[in-house]
């Protein structure tokens, strides 16, 4: 064909094709874009990074489908066994709510949750309108003030449609006195009662100095930067604010708020799980065998300041889990 005759006008034509495809793959991928209950496949979606929480997984899915949750993402990251033959989660797999990744080929450089976190966004964000990235030991509570407003998280979601992310912060729980794990699955909501007040959590040294890092993230998935998401959140293309609808700062991350939602992190457990969880190394990448910070002195540091009572952990779970 003549025109071939002529490099320039070749190139062109290629590059051409090439822009053609990229607009088309755009506007097809924002298309597919999921923006309410009826074209997404659930509201909100949970991603999480599992290593061996075989006694504890099953009342952390109970728990999180009884106020609302949907649809889980659980990227095994080498579970012995693994973590889908555990008897109980095989109703979850049936019933679609929850699918399982196994954490593989990221880069030894790279932290396996970022990994995971930014893999889960790609592959499942478009689904969803919202996506939470939390661990085994967080359960996201609505305050009991709030419950007749807020039934479910979507109810209260709903609320943040127009804001890029909302921020939520830990209520950090310690031992409550127990030595030793039970043995077997153990209720995390009904035994583990202490936390931090809030006043003590605002004058930890460590939350000064990262309040951020205290705080969990729901990403509106439409305006997530790719490949941005880490442990406590994303970067995103609009405002982020906290559940009380304050625009989050510096400032504002320096004030505790659990008006309407919090992340009850229940960092040590017992001290025998807290020995545990140290030996199982860190998530943040392959080559570190130790939890940052995260040594015997720190199960003491957090026991110290657990001078607050959750009185409703045991309702919490009579509620999700009674029976099981």
């Amino acid at each position: 064909m003549r025109w071939m005759q002529n490099p320039m006008k070749v190139i062109f034509v290629l590059l051409l094709s090439v822009l053609m495809v990229e607009c088309t793959t755009s506007q097809t991928t924002e298309n597919l874009h999921c923006e309410d209950m009826n074209t997404c496949e659930t509201f909100v979606a949970v991603c999480a990074v599992m290593k061996n929480e075989h006694y504890f997984m099953v009342e952390w899915l109970r728990y999180h489908v009884s106020v609302g949750f949907g649809k889980f993402y659980v990227f095994d990251n080498y579970s012995d066994p693994p973590l889908s033959e555990i008897p109980e989660v095989r109703s979850f797999l049936d019933k679609g709510i929850l699918t399982f990744n196994p954490v593989q080929d990221f880069s030894p450089f790279s932290s396996p949750q970022s990994y995971a976190y930014n893999k889960c966004l790609e592959m499942y964000g478009h689904q969803h309108v919202f996506m939470l990235f939390i661990d085994a030991d967080e359960f996201v509570v609505i305050d009991e003030r709030m419950r007749s407003t807020y039934p479910d998280i979507t109810s209260v979601l709903s609320q943040f449609k127009q804001h890029g992310a909302l921020k939520v912060h830990w209520k950090l729980f310690g031992s409550s006195g127990y030595e030793f794990h039970s043995g077997q699955p153990t209720s995390v909501l009904a035994r583990y009662t202490r936390f931090i007040p809030q006043e003590e959590m605002e004058r930890m040294p460590d939350f000064i100095a990262s309040p951020e890092g205290h705080m969990k993230m729901f990403v509106h998935t439409k305006y997530v930067v790719p490949g941005s998401c880490d442990p406590h959140g994303c970067a995103v293309e609009a405002d982020v604010v906290k559940s009380n609808h304050e625009a989050l700062t510096m400032e504002s991350a320096l004030q505790v708020s659990w008006d309407v939602l919090s992340i009850h992190h229940y960092v040590t457990k017992s001290y025998e799980d807290f020995r545990s969880k140290i030996s199982r190394g860190s998530a943040h990448s392959m080559y570190v065998r130790h939890l940052p910070g995260k040594t015997m002195q720190y199960f003491g540091y957090i026991d110290s300041k657990c001078h607050g009572e959750f009185k409703l952990g045991k309702m919490l779970n009579d509620a999700c889990c009674q029976g099981h």
